[in-house]
């Protein structure tokens, strides 16, 4: 399955070519698409994209989900999830697509805490009435003229004020924690690699400490997204989901073993034995030594 780490590489695939560096692009399925039916390969992509369906119809598929597309339909998917659509019948259409970075950019709040609705996983389309699909669908055309004369500082705004129509009339009840939490694949595949990490240590001690950025980039996410996801769904930071999971696994090795306390430190990746005491002591108000002699 391919793998899409830039709006570009996307573009490109699809035939069509946007400048390397770019994170925003707004299109109509006309100007991509001349052939039908067309059904597209399933990928996965680094980036949100928002699609409004003005006529047409056809699917489009969100990890094992498929859901169907018609008149006036709204849709968004967001990074790393599995991906694909089927356009049935001619369509006529408008994709927005932007990167986190640029979505960061145009808001003046915290975007996620502004639209919590982005971090919804496979949330269903929406299907409005002609009118209301009216008014959302202008500013997506405002949208494209703006970006066809390279408009940045239109596009911004324009794209935070079609996310605010969005969020009252699509979803404006989600909530990340309420709706999704535990539920989330996200959140799952992360507690997985977390298990997954602390389970492949064996008797072998971890090359390196636990980062953010690694297990994002297991789950080809931005390592700024998946803290946003779990924070958000979780009610905890990644950094707190990782402290909590080394504590669990060096309180079991101090208390079943009789390895040095040096040892523990290298084997849960700390580099030096001080930063593992330290550490252990800032959660737990207990040095690794004094644990061990309570414990036996």
């Amino acid at each position: 399955m391919k793998s899409y780490s830039s709006l570009a590489d996307f573009y490109h695939a699809i035939g069509s070519e946007i400048p390397k560096d770019s994170e925003f692009a707004a299109h109509t399925i006309q100007d991509l698409h001349k052939r039908y039916p067309f059904r597209s390969p399933d990928f996965r992509a680094n980036y949100f994209s928002i699609v409004l369906v003005e006529s047409g119809s056809g699917h489009y598929r969100l990890d094992s989900q498929e859901y169907p597309t018609k008149n006036y339909t709204v849709y968004f998917t967001n990074p790393g999830h599995i991906k694909g659509f089927e356009l049935l019948t001619e369509t006529q259409a408008v994709i927005i697509t932007f990167s986190e970075r640029f979505l960061f950019s145009a808001s003046v709040e915290n975007a996620f805490e502004q639209f919590p609705f982005l971090l919804a996983e496979t949330v269903p389309p929406s299907y409005l009435s002609s009118d209301l699909f009216s008014e959302l669908n202008q500013y997506a055309q405002l949208i494209i003229s703006e970006y066809k004369t390279d408009n940045t500082s239109m596009t911004k705004p324009l794209l935070i004020a079609l996310l605010n129509k969005i969020k009252q009339h699509c979803w404006h009840a989600y909530h990340p924690q309420k709706n999704e939490g535990d539920s989330s694949k996200i959140v799952k595949d992360f507690k997985q690699l977390l298990e997954d990490h602390f389970s492949q240590l064996g008797d072998s001690p971890s090359q390196r400490p636990l980062q953010v950025q690694v297990l994002a980039q297991a789950l080809q996410l931005n390592a700024s997204y998946l803290s946003q996801v779990i924070k958000l769904k979780t009610g905890k930071t990644v950094s707190q989901w990782m402290a909590e999971r080394t504590l669990l696994e060096a309180e079991g090795l101090l208390k079943r073993t009789s390895h040095s306390i040096q040892e523990i430190g290298y084997h849960l990746g700390f580099s030096e034995p001080t930063h593992f005491s330290k550490f252990f002591k800032k959660h737990l108000q207990i040095t690794p030594s004094q644990y061990r002699k309570q414990k036996n």
